[in-house]
């Protein structure tokens, strides 16, 4: 969530949270049942995948042609990866995943794998733009002053207003 925070307070657009779920050469699935419908084209509601109950959004990327950042922040590390990637959508969605469904391809296998072994956790946050200098730079201010992203989570609220 703070990753997300930090992408809105810098772009000042919504972004997809999602599942890494799988990946293989150079090429990343992300899923979920949520996102912000700004992003989508073919939006339609179903079920929640993991209960079967209640409403989740399955759609397609507005933009996927466009360069989009995946990103996300580590908290106990304070660090931050991002890397620039493209976005296409799913064109055969599995039944057997989160309703949203998209591909993220990274500039080579390299990047891929550098890029999951930085992250921990499940989610990551996928933003229009190209943003990684932005977020890089927001990573190097946080190091070299020695502040801590999990302090900071207050101060990103406010910059933030009005997000979600």
């Amino acid at each position: 969530m703070i990753t997300m925070m930090l992408a809105f307070g810098l772009t000042n657009q919504p972004s997809f949270m999602a599942n890494s779920v799988h990946y293989s050469g150079k090429t990343l699935l992300l899923t979920h049942c949520t996102i912000p419908t700004k992003l989508t084209i073919n939006t339609t509601l179903r079920t929640h995948f993991e209960s079967g109950k209640g409403a989740a959004i399955q759609a397609d990327l507005l933009n996927a042609d466009k360069p989009w950042t995946l990103s996300r922040a580590n908290l106990w590390e304070n660090s931050i990866a991002c890397e620039e990637v493209t976005a296409r959508n799913v064109s055969a969605k599995s039944e057997r995943r989160c309703r949203t469904q998209v591909y993220v391809e990274f500039e080579s296998e390299q990047k891929l794998a550098g890029y999951m072994r930085e992250t921990s956790g499940n989610h990551q946050i996928l933003t229009e733009g190209a943003w990684t200098k932005e977020m890089l730079l927001y990573k190097e201010l946080f190091v070299h002053c020695g502040v801590s992203v999990a302090r900071t989570f207050n101060e990103l609220s406010c910059v933030c207003r009005g997000f979600g």
